[in-house]
């Protein structure tokens, strides 16, 4: 399967994106790796990446999409499948992406939903400083107004299955990979193949219902 997955900052992206790749089998792309692996690396595209973090400046999308395409090609993911943590951000770079995966387009986006004062909770209790909030509220505010445009476009096309992220880190894998075998059926009438079965319980999904509702429909 060719899966995004998102959550703004303090959802548990990160947790959720590693646990699902394990049961799936499918690699985990995160642009947080690939960033530091360009720059440990000393790659051509890491000392441009390197400069912008030297200088305190936004990672440009057109470094980040270089970088993204060429690890998707590096992994064979039109076969393989992927889990694409972190990309894409803005709508350019959802353009970007499913111009390199056409025409088969993408399975569906991951939308892990949790509460805004939940989010600064945990966001602060990983903090260093007292004053954070401002600089907290503009990390959330960055996500919705990056992001936003994206999962809006993703529900229309009936590619969004939106996720209560605001439970135990089981609870919310179970409902994804439940999620994922209701489009698997219905994608192709055969059950989502997991790398480890036994490792996932079945308790009742609480999926957001308009994104289980609507059929696949491959965004091209």
């Amino acid at each position: 399967m060719k899966l995004l997955i998102f959550g703004p900052p303090g959802s548990g992206k990160g947790t959720q994106s590693l646990r699902l790749s394990r049961m799936l089998g499918v690699r985990h792309v995160s642009t947080g790796d690939l960033l530091r692996n360009a720059i440990r690396d000393e790659t051509p595209l890491g000392f441009d990446v390197s400069e912008c973090v030297a200088e305190g400046r936004l990672v440009p999308d057109v470094l980040i999409s270089e970088l993204v395409h060429a690890r998707l090609g590096q992994l064979a993911a039109r076969d393989s499948g992927f889990l694409l943590d972190g990309f894409p951000r803005t709508l350019d770079q959802l353009d970007a992406l499913l111009g390199w995966l056409a025409p088969d387009g993408i399975d569906a986006g991951l939308n892990l939903v949790v509460p805004t004062d939940v989010l600064v909770q945990r966001l602060a209790a990983r903090a260093r400083s007292d004053d954070i909030t401002a600089a907290i509220e503009t990390r959330l505010n960055d996500f919705e107004d990056q992001t936003g445009p994206v999962l809006s476009r993703l529900d229309a096309e009936g590619l969004l299955l939106s996720v209560d992220a605001d439970r135990s880190i089981a609870d919310v894998t179970n409902t994804l990979v439940d999620a994922l075998r209701v489009l698997s059926r219905r994608a192709n009438g055969t059950s989502l193949s997991l790398a480890s079965s036994s490792a996932v319980a079945r308790p009742h999904a609480e999926v957001h219902e308009a994104a289980l509702a609507s059929g696949p429909s491959p965004l091209s």
